[in-house]
């Protein structure tokens, strides 16, 4: 897979610095540049001009005062390349082993090694500086070039290797209360060359009382290994306005970002528990209630350094916390310390960085209802989802558990986790060719407040539904063969509910104002001719 991502208007800050040093030609500076007396001017185009041809002064006072020729003039389009490659040998063989009194025992044994390598390229490089030379402000020995850049990553790979078996046991079948009873189970073991060795395994039970009830029970360990990206992702730099809250200072300075090859795999805990009832006076009507718990040990975390729960965390360990190693600064992280708090000292750089060092927990209900059958002679079906999730726990070590349950956004740039969605679809065949589909998506109301120390005038993000319709003509009497359709997502032009990011409060213009999951786009439709060969 070669993808390539092109960054349409980034800033060359040597060109921002250039353009921003605005000066009036006047009859002791004109020289011999050929510069009318009295114009705007950028000051290099008197002192440097070799250096910053084009170079178009820069207003930025008032919502229109940037001319076209200087916003064109500080932007660049830059591309980051990124190569991967994927090997895969796999192998399987099951059926029957034996049978025992309740009938034949199904297994099934796989082996599987795979390669993934990735690297990358960018034309906006971090290494690459800016040329101060004829700059007077901002620019300096250690200015980046690009307002956002990367490294280049050189090839990296992973190998895994897994084995793994499963098995189907019947243990009871037509006896009192029992019409089947059966057992299965799995266990894998997978060695990962950057991320070690693991074995995970499942155990379930499957009971069908009669034909209308079954009961059904899980338990298992799962992992979920970092990615290469997760591990070797290439170092990219950006620029940050954020108070430091060591020294009060409130500097513009880098923000490192990049992958972690130290990451180990996530372990999780997964206990699930249900009913399926499909009612024999009830033809094609079904429902299914699932209970689940899951907790995540060494869960990865993008934490930022930025963050004034990371920031506090570091002060009170006084620089012996992970969370230090965020920020880079002269002195020490000591608040009592006058030195450490003196403006001398304030933050040079931030980072954001994943580690496994959190426990995730939550717990909940999915509800599943089907119903096919005849409306009017004619067919129907509706399908309904609905998923009650009340709590979302984080417990990072140094910082404040979290609950996430019902929150829009947090720290760790984490989705929105409403407490309740549902989902509702319905199709009805109108005549032989034609049919309507629409389906309903609904979520309950989130808070933007999900820490004791945060405090909100006005945490409340209301509850918010989307309407889509399809509408499709077949255009033979064979069904799904050939279709015309129609789509309109969010029929009813719903504007998503204000929702700031997280980041965001304090920093009008960056991402957000709505809830990940919203609809910002508004009603839009989609029109085309399905062929099946």
């Amino acid at each position: 897979t070669r993808q390539e991502t092109i960054q349409t208007n980034n800033v060359r800050n040597d060109r921002l610095y250039a353009a921003l040093d605005a000066t009036q030609v006047t009859t002791t500076n004109v020289g011999s540049t050929g510069l009318a007396i009295g114009s705007i001017v950028c000051n290099a185009a008197l002192t440097n001009p070799g250096l910053y041809p084009g170079c178009a002064p820069l207003n930025i006072f008032g919502p229109t005062s940037a001319s076209a020729e200087a916003i064109v003039y500080i932007h660049d389009d830059t591309s980051n390349v990124a190569r991967q490659t994927t090997d895969d040998v796999a192998a399987s063989i099951s059926g029957e082993t034996f049978s025992t009194w309740a009938g034949p025992i199904t297994s099934a044994l796989s082996a599987e090694w795979r390669r993934l390598t990735y690297g990358t390229k960018s034309e906006a490089l971090t290494t690459d500086l800016a040329n101060c030379t004829g700059l007077r402000f901002n620019c300096s020995a250690t200015t980046g070039l690009w307002l956002n850049s990367s490294s280049p990553r050189a090839k990296v790979s992973q190998e895994v290797k897994e084995v793994a078996y499963e098995f189907d046991a019947p243990l009871l079948q037509d006896v009192p209360a029992v019409q089947s009873l059966n057992l299965n189970g799995a266990a894998r073991y997978t060695s990962y060359s950057t991320s070690g060795s693991y074995t995970t395994w499942k155990v379930g039970l499957d009971w069908h009382i009669n034909s209308d009830f079954r009961i059904r029970g899980t338990a298992s360990r799962d992992i979920r290994a970092p990615t290469l990206d997760e591990l070797f992702a290439p170092a990219g730099a950006g620029t940050q306005t954020s108070t430091d809250l060591l020294t009060g200072q409130t500097p513009t300075v880098p923000i490192y970002t990049g992958g972690n090859p130290n990451l180990i795999a996530e372990i999780g805990k997964t206990k699930t528990a249900g009913i399926v009832w499909r009612p024999s006076f009830a033809p094609g009507f079904s429902m299914a209630l699932d209970a689940y718990h899951i907790q995540i040990d060494n869960a990865l975390s993008s934490v930022m350094g930025t963050v004034t729960t990371a920031q506090n965390a570091c002060y009170a360990s006084r620089g012996t916390s992970v969370y230090c190693q965020l920020q880079t600064r002269p002195g020490g992280f000591d608040p009592t310390n006058p030195a450490d708090t003196a403006p001398s000292n304030r933050v040079t750089s931030w980072r954001t960085w994943n580690i496994n060092i959190s426990q995730a927990e939550t717990y909940g209900l999915d509800l599943e209802m089907n119903y096919a059958g005849n409306l009017m002679d004619r067919r129907f079906s509706v399908r309904g989802f609905v998923n009650w999730q009340p709590h979302l726990i984080f417990d990072t070590p140094g910082l404040p558990v979290l609950d996430h349950g019902g929150v829009a956004y947090s720290t760790g740039a984490r989705y929105p986790a409403p407490q309740v969605k549902v989902s509702v679809m319905a199709n009805y065949q109108v005549t032989d060719r034609f049919s309507v589909a629409v389906m309903e998506r609904w979520r309950s109301a989130l808070t933007m407040k999900n820490a004791w120390d945060h405090v909100w005038v006005n945490p409340h993000v209301a509850s918010v539904a989307y309407t889509s319709m399809n509408l499709s003509y077949d255009l033979f009497e064979q069904r799904g063969r050939a279709q015309v359709f129609l789509n309109v997502q969010n029929l009813f032009d719903k504007d998503p509910p204000p929702a700031a990011f997280y980041s965001a409060q304090t920093q009008p213009g960056q991402f957000g104002g709505f809830a990940v999951g919203d609809d910002p786009m508004g009603r839009y439709y989609t029109a085309g001719v399905r062929v099946k060969l």
